[in-house]
């Protein structure tokens, strides 16, 4: 009877273990930006621009102006997989998407910084980019 409990409680641990060691996956890209909108709310020299989207629940989104290298971010704290974030562009600059949801990055999605409904870019004011 002792050797069964023996064998039982071995094979659960080592069931634990392989748990603890299977490789974490990686965080999938954010897809790109469903709207991209001027803020005249917010007056200076700068142009603000709020870029809507979709991530993972709880995650950091951050959004890179590629032109001017500046950084913006926020946490979706309402773990509902939106964000809202603020950036400082021109019209038809390059930005790029990622996320952080704890020590984990996601690769970057690119987008341009244009007036952007359901995904997609209105009007062809960027279309030398």
């Amino acid at each position: 009877m002792k050797r069964w409990a023996l064998r039982s409680w071995l094979a659960m641990l080592l069931v634990a273990a392989s748990g603890c060691l299977s490789p974490t996956l990686p965080l999938p890209p954010p897809e790109a930006p469903t709207s991209v909108v001027q803020d005249t709310s917010v007056a200076g020299a700068a142009t603000r621009w709020l870029v809507r989207g979709g991530a993972t629940p709880g995650a950091v989104v951050l959004v890179r102006n590629t032109a001017t290298g500046r950084i913006f971010g926020v946490e979706d704290v309402n773990h509902d997989g939106r964000y809202t974030v603020a950036v400082d562009a021109t019209e038809c600059d390059l930005a790029e998407v990622w996320e952080l949801v704890g020590d984990i990055t996601s690769e970057r999605t690119g987008f341009i910084v244009a007036p952007t409904s359901n995904g997609v870019v209105d009007g062809g004011s960027c279309a030398e980019n």
